[in-house]
């Protein structure tokens, strides 16, 4: 039987978790989860490894499965606002914000009660497309791609030293112009390090050839994976 880390702190509890919010032990864990009971209920907070909040919370219910009620915010590992409201009974409910940008633009709904979303304002960035027509493309070909990742790549010394591998996968949107933003962490390798070297690949990206849909240049969000080994010598 396997028995997982949970640390008591005061009234706070600490339990780990794999990129798949799988209860872990800490030595393996992506995100750890932190409890605190409050007069209303509970306070939620999920967290990165590098200290920074993806979510937080209010609760009435946290076993055998978390309930939220009450206001949520999420957050970007780089501790950067994604969107924000409420939950009833573990549904979003009313007026929600969805940041995009960097915070920097956002859409404005309200959540009715057929689950549709009503707009007050909608971020130009709500219109990205995964799968358009024509796909975006490195300029020089998807081969061409790998080898440029394989040539700048930089293992971080650190992270070969203490032998840590991992998968990152990256997501980020090539706009109507080509350029590369939105670079964020889609699934994390579980360290940091590694992630910080695959999006800094991505950004030192050339511009690609932009998508097109209905004979218009449009935006298009990708998914690459980096996947981290040591050579055996």
């Amino acid at each position: 039987m396997m028995l997982f880390t949970k640390v008591s702190l005061g009234q706070i509890d600490t339990t780990w978790f794999d990129s798949n919010w799988k209860e872990i032990l800490k030595e393996k864990a992506v995100f750890y989860r932190l409890i605190k009971k409050t007069d209303n209920g509970f306070l939620v907070s999920d967290c990165y490894l590098n200290g920074n909040p993806q979510m937080i919370a209010e609760a009435i219910q946290i076993t055998p499965f978390i309930i939220k009620e009450g206001f949520c915010i999420y957050f970007y590992k780089n501790n950067i606002k994604s969107s924000k409201g409420n939950y009833i009974n573990n549904k979003k409910s009313g007026k929600w914000v969805e940041y995009f940008g960097c915070e920097k633009d956002s859409s404005v709904y309200t959540i009715l009660e057929d689950g549709k979303k009503e707009y007050t304002f909608k971020s130009k960035y709500e219109d990205i497309f995964t799968v358009v027509e024509v796909m975006p493309e490195f300029p020089t070909g998807q081969t061409e791609m790998f080898k440029f990742i394989q040539s700048n790549i930089i293992y971080p010394k650190e992270a070969e030293q203490k032998k840590w591998i991992g998968k990152t996968f990256i997501k980020f949107v090539v706009n109507e112009n080509g350029n590369i933003v939105d670079v964020e962490v889609a699934k994390s390798s579980g360290y940091d390090i590694l992630d910080d070297e695959a999006i800094r690949v991505i950004k030192s990206m050339p511009k690609w050839k932009p998508g097109r849909q209905n004979n218009k240049n449009v935006q298009v969000q990708l998914l690459i994976p980096f996947n981290f080994t040591l050579n055996k010598k």
